[in-house]
């Protein structure tokens, strides 16, 4: 679980979001589908009512103050009788890391009771407002109460029932960035990450680009920063320390790549975001 962390930690740079539609509806007997599989995840609270929804032969009735969450592509079912019509919040998004939905990825409990019900409904009622609003702020605020919802629903969620798809993390490309980062106490060439994975080097670096739109060197150059930027601002380890463990043959050569990349020197960026 910890190296598949440590790739989707990566990998969560490049997601990108889309919120289609979001607001409150009543599901009277007229809500029915039979087998729909939709191009989008939704999340939904119910506020009042019964029904039921099946998704991928999994059957629920979500009641008052329960949180479901209905991945992108998966099967669904769901039918109401009209004695007890649902009222719900629900929002249609998609979430992806690069071509792949997350949670192809990651994968949820379908239905979650939140410990306070009022903090999703209050979530929903500003994501709503936000996308009826129509202005590029009111986007970035919608896009943003849709995140927050999302979290919350994980964080509702008991952690042993929240597992990742091996198959979507433990790739050929991933097994290569597994072993680079095994390794960023020296300098490992896009030569010995492509016999990692299999690839031919030039044939690995198209895939690796286009994968996570950023080429292996530059992946390399990437996450040697974000570690140094996080060691400097938050330990007290020396500066030579930090460049030994980077793989960097001299602190002088550290210092200058890390200025080329961040417009500061290591002791300027530890001074301004350690107060050192």
């Amino acid at each position: 679980m910890d190296k598949n962390f440590e790739i989707l930690q990566n990998q969560f740079h490049e997601i990108t979001i889309s919120l289609n539609r979001a607001d409150q509806i009543q599901c009277d007997q007229n809500w029915h589908n039979n087998g729909y599989r939709p191009p989008y995840s939704s999340i939904g609270l119910i506020r009042r009512g019964t029904g039921t929804i099946i998704v991928n032969g999994q059957e629920m009735q979500p009641v008052q103050d329960q949180l479901y969450l209905l991945p992108a592509h998966s099967e669904q079912i769901f039918f109401n009788d009209g004695t007890q019509p649902y009222l719900k919040y629900y929002c249609h998004f998609n979430m992806k890391l690069h071509d792949i939905e997350v949670f192809d990825i990651i994968q949820a409990p379908f239905c979650v009771t939140p410990e306070n019900p009022e903090e999703a409904a209050t979530l929903f009622e500003k994501m709503i407002g936000a996308y009826r609003e129509k202005s590029i702020p009111s986007l970035i605020r919608a896009k943003q109460y849709m995140m927050e919802l999302v979290s919350l629903y994980l964080k509702c969620c008991p952690e042993s029932e929240i597992t990742l798809v091996e198959s979507a993390v433990d790739t050929a490309l991933n097994k290569a960035i597994i072993y680079a980062q095994a390794h960023l106490d020296r300098s490992v060439s896009v030569a010995e990450m492509a016999e990692i994975a299999g690839y031919h080097p030039s044939h690995f670096t198209k895939l690796f680009q286009k994968r996570f739109g950023i080429s292996p060197a530059g992946y390399m150059v990437q996450k040697k920063t974000h570690i140094a930027m996080e060691q400097l601002s938050g330990t007290s380890k020396p500066i030579a320390d930090i460049s030994a463990s980077l793989g960097f043959s001299s602190q002088f050569y550290f210092c200058s790549f890390f200025k080329k990349q961040t417009g500061m020197t290591p002791t300027e960026y530890r001074r301004i975001y350690c107060g050192q």
